[in-house]
């Protein structure tokens, strides 16, 4: 979850990103954005970062375009999974080992 201004970003178990008004709290827009559950959303300047399984997305605020998409490596036979959050100039990534 993700709050702009009054402007709410809500990642779902199906896989979409729902962008929502809190003035009058209705869905603006429901985004196709992941196959697998959204995990994690994160926002910084004019982007929005969303997370789910092996895939990252940079998408922009303004129309909701997914600029990037960026795909987990394996490495040995195993799936490497990132979450990562890009806000504030800072990033906090958890890896760990799918086995």
């Amino acid at each position: 979850m993700q709050v702009i201004a009054n402007t709410l970003f809500t990642g779902g178990f199906d896989g979409t990103i729902k962008v929502w008004n809190l003035d009058d709290c209705r869905c603006l827009m429901s985004v196709p954005a992941h196959v697998k559950p959204v995990r994690q959303l994160c926002a910084e300047q004019g982007l929005l970062y969303s997370t789910a399984c092996q895939k990252s997305r940079v998408w922009d605020l303004n129309d909701m375009t997914c600029l990037r998409v960026v795909q987990a490596p394996r490495r040995n036979g195993h799936q490497w999974v990132c979450f990562g959050c890009f806000c504030c100039c800072v990033v906090v990534v958890v890896v760990f080992v799918v086995w």
